[in-house]
């Protein structure tokens, strides 16, 4: 019968908790294998992107793995002070972790260089969320929530698993985008072109996009989607104490930054620090200059109660 990866830590938990020998091993074979595949595809001069795919699949598969111990090891203890910010795609969350980063107490998974920790379905979420927190246990530990990942993590009630969370300590960040036309147009835009963030060490050539055609019957059902959605996180935390960021309030200006940063720092408990961030923005913010049907776009949502977002 094959051993699947459940059924393997459930029958050597105690094993791998104390055995840490092991699990350096496996993270080197699987590391060694990936960069074998790696160098076969650039041989074969398969594309850069499947070498991509490789090295990513090699450090969530390296990183899982890894993780489990931690978590089942009850000799190590979790980081005190820890969070959670929930999120929709394109909201600014890599740039508030970017900028949380800057801190040297805080310790974040999910900014542009470090993947988002749920973004691949994991045999057990809570339990490898539990185990990040002992790796990062040294520091304020974050991760990022984005909406999408509970249904990635085939969580049925999204509501108990943040309530969970919740129970074991994180401190929750809510953070939303108000002008959700454009919040969808970035979610399409970055599918189309394949950027969803540039650094400024990067070309930066990819900044001077061409304009994209916009699938205007999708765009409205990405609208309706987003705004269900947020209603629907709004009523989870509704009972839950958390502290609210908005991207065009809080974080579009980067004269707002520090002062924002100020704010979830008190929230955390933790002495404030200068931050900055290495990202760039990326969108222009006048939405003609983007998009090649901006006219069909205007007369799609006029009338309807997306209208207003035009304006902002």
């Amino acid at each position: 019968m094959e051993l699947t990866l459940p059924s393997f830590l459930k029958v050597n938990s105690s094993f791998l908790s104390q055995n840490w020998a092991i699990l350096d091993m496996i993270s080197d074979i699987l590391n060694c294998t990936l960069e074998n595949l790696v160098s076969r595809a650039k041989k074969e001069a398969l594309s850069a992107t499947m070498a991509g795919k490789f090295i990513r699949a090699s450090r969530d598969i390296t990183r899982e793995l890894y993780t489990y111990p931690y978590a089942l090891n009850p000799i190590i203890k979790s980081a005190s002070n820890k969070f959670l910010v929930l999120a929709q795609p394109r909201t600014g969350s890599t740039l508030l972790f970017d900028l949380l980063n800057s801190h040297p107490k805080i310790s974040c998974e999910g900014n542009a260089r470090n993947a988002e920790i749920l973004r691949k379905r994991l045999a057990f979420p809570l339990l490898f969320i539990n185990g990040r927190t002992k790796i990062h246990c040294d520091k304020v530990y974050g991760f990022k929530l984005i909406t999408n990942h509970l249904q990635i993590q085939n969580i049925k009630n999204e509501e108990r698993f943040i309530e969970n969370l919740y129970d074991q300590g994180f401190q929750i960040i809510f953070l939303k985008r108000t002008n959700i036309l454009k919040q969808s147009l970035s979610i399409m835009s970055a599918n189309s072109t394949g950027v969803w963030h540039i650094e400024k060490w990067q070309d930066q050539t990819t900044l001077t996009k061409k304009k994209i055609q916009v699938n205007c019957k999708l765009l409205m059902q990405y609208m309706e989607a987003l705004q269900r959605q947020e209603k629907q996180y709004e009523t989870i935390l509704k009972n839950l104490p958390h502290l609210g960021v908005t991207y065009e309030k809080d974080l579009l200006g980067a004269d707002k930054h520090q002062q924002t940063l100020n704010r979830i720092f008190e929230y955390l408990g933790i002495l404030s620090r200068n931050v900055e961030t290495s990202l760039l923005k990326i969108g222009s913010e006048s939405l003609s200059d983007s998009i090649q049907n901006y006219e069909e776009l205007v007369e799609t949502i006029s009338g309807t109660e997306y209208a207003k977002f035009l304006d902002e």
